[in-house]
């Protein structure tokens, strides 16, 4: 794997997330496996509101998205090379499980990433999408990921993940990796770190199955010296079971989307169809960053959308 190992802290569904957590950060309430559960909107909003005063010029983000179709079995899509990736999503058009969206380390290039790679269980219609950075501090070849893993998920129970960027790395973005069957990732998005780290990338799955299963992985990308400020901002929708919802998370003027992330209760027959960034049609620039997912049957839903914004 590209760049550096690091043992990162597994949390549990509810280990260190009830209650203040205060960092510059967020006040989040407990993603305990209830529906109720997740962020805290209007603590992330109050949060936004505050380093809105810091923000200035706004950072060179473009998108980029590759659309596949059966029988191609996975969906690379490329940074130009006068950028950097940063993060990464994407369009799961027939809610099919997927088994990864993560940044691709590169083989032939001694694992630099160049591109974000999409995978479904089997093959499908789908869109991976990499975001990109032009920045004159940072080139293509800056940014590495680490890699966490959660561990054995026991039956009918939740495993996470939490990657963390080495020292005063930049966390930009992150993605997941869930090779096991019987498992659905139903959370990643950065959340709140501590010490020299405001960010790290936590990824979560619930396993349905009757068995232990292996387990999900957290991808961090870090990006050393970069000259910006992250935050974020947390959109949440709810729907009725058997329909679909979407939250759209806007990022504050003077900033855009690096990276997008999601959340839903870890509640079965709720599956993922789109964790993407977008900005207006004039021009391939993020601003907001969606998240959707269709109730295939039996439950209610609620989904979060968040943008983890971007300024220099």
């Amino acid at each position: 794997m590209a760049g550096t190992m690091l043992s990162s802290p597994i949390r549990s569904m509810c280990h260190s997330f009830t209650g203040l957590l205060v960092v510059v950060s967020a006040a989040m309430a407990g993603a305990c496996g209830a529906e109720e559960g997740g962020f805290s909107p209007e603590a992330d909003e109050a949060i936004s509101s505050t380093r809105e005063a810091l923000l200035n010029v706004a950072a060179d983000v473009m998108y980029v998205d590759t659309s596949i179709a059966p029988p191609n079995t996975y969906a690379l899509s490329p940074c130009p090379t006068d950028r950097a990736l940063v993060g990464g999503g994407f369009i799961n058009t027939y809610a099919t499980r997927l088994t990864s969206s993560a940044p691709y380390a590169e083989p032939v290039n001694l694992g630099k990433l160049y591109r974000w790679q999409t995978t479904p269980e089997a093959a499908n219609f789908l869109t991976s999408e990499v975001l990109c950075l032009k920045h004159p501090s940072v080139t293509r070849d800056t940014p590495h990921e680490v890699i966490a893993d959660s561990g054995s998920i026991a039956p009918h129970s939740t495993g996470c993940a939490v990657a963390r960027c080495p020292g005063t790395e930049v966390l930009t973005g992150g993605g997941f990796g869930n090779g096991a069957s019987g498992s659905w990732v139903h959370a990643s998005y950065p959340t709140p770190g501590s010490g020299d780290q405001p960010w790290e990338w936590i990824v979560c799955a619930q396993n349905d199955s009757n068995s232990s299963i292996g387990g999900v992985a957290s991808f961090a990308i870090c990006v050393p010296g970069a000259p910006v400020t992250m935050s974020r901002v947390v959109a949440t929708t709810y729907f009725p079971d058997g329909s679909s919802g979407t939250a759209i998370a806007n990022c504050p003027p003077n900033s855009v989307v690096a990276a997008n992330g999601f959340y839903k209760a870890p509640i079965p027959n709720l599956v993922i169809t789109e964790s993407d960034a977008y900005g207006p049609s004039s021009a391939p620039s993020s601003s907001h960053a969606s998240a959707s997912f269709q109730s295939q049957t039996g439950h209610n839903g609620k989904v979060q959308a968040v943008a983890f914004c971007m300024t220099q």
